[in-house]
């Protein structure tokens, strides 16, 4: 029970800020420098960046990756601790780990409070964590067999009793809530958050594809230059020639 939770220590890319020398900045997981080149994982796809067009990187940790040094340091075992992790994570937006690791400390508890009273003969300990583990939250289940293990030391006692009627009026409750849900109608799907993810990944492809534009224009735009400077050099030793030489014949060639 304890790693249960170790999967969501996987969050998504570090947001990596690529500075470029034409003051621009691109936003995404900077993979590989090789050859010369800046790989670029950007959410469109990946973006291949001129090293020489790259002012400078900056690499940021995210909550996530921040999240998984904590997890690493924090003691799985012991529920304040996890708590204590659950609600660092709820303030930095991750709800997700937050739910998981209070589901966890919750857990802990309970086989805590499970293992004090293992072997008791007083139906009234079994009682005691039912009651605890119904303030906490715990599932019908987990009541359920909480109960069980009470009526099992004494089935008349009164208090077992009631906690047996609790739990069979919450499975019914339960039930009941189940049925009415598969005969009610389904609300169309709401795409609302799917739509923006999408629109916000093509608005960064886009932006990482006209920076990549713009870095191949200058590129062009260089090599062109360098082009004209080559022919006035080539002029200038042509008329620099004539001059040498006035009745040399005229020659097309350089």
């Amino acid at each position: 029970m304890a790693f249960g939770f170790l999967g969501l220590l996987a969050g998504p890319a570090s947001a990596d800020v690529v500075h470029l020398t034409n003051g621009r900045r691109i936003e995404g997981k900077v993979v590989e420098e090789r050859r010369g080149a800046v790989h670029l994982e950007v959410p469109g796809g990946r973006v291949v960046l001129p090293a020489n067009s790259v002012a400078r990187i900056e690499r940021r940790e995210t909550p996530q990756e921040e999240f998984g040094d904590r997890a690493r340091d924090t003691d799985m075992t012991d529920p304040a601790a996890v708590e204590a992790l659950a609600a660092w994570a709820s303030g930095r937006g991750l709800s997700d780990q937050a739910e998981h690791l209070r589901a966890l400390a919750q857990g802990l508890r309970l086989e805590r409070r499970v293992a004090s009273i293992r072997g008791s003969r007083l139906a009234m300990d079994w009682i005691e964590v039912y009651a605890w583990s119904r303030g906490q939250g715990a599932s019908l289940e987990v009541q359920r067999w909480l109960v069980a293990q009470a009526a099992a030391l004494d089935p008349d006692h009164p208090a077992v009793r009631a906690a047996q009627r609790s739990v069979e009026r919450e499975h019914e409750a339960l039930e009941a809530g189940h049925t009415a849900a598969e005969h009610a109608p389904r609300p169309p799907a709401r795409a609302d958050k799917s739509a923006a993810r999408a629109a916000a990944e093509r608005a960064a492809a886009l932006e990482a594809e006209l920076a990549q534009r713009e870095l191949e224009e200058q590129a062009l735009r260089e090599r062109v230059e360098q082009l004209e400077q080559g022919q006035q050099h080539q002029l200038r030793r042509r008329v620099v020639r004539r001059r040498a030489n006035p009745g040399a014949p005229r020659s097309a060639c350089p």
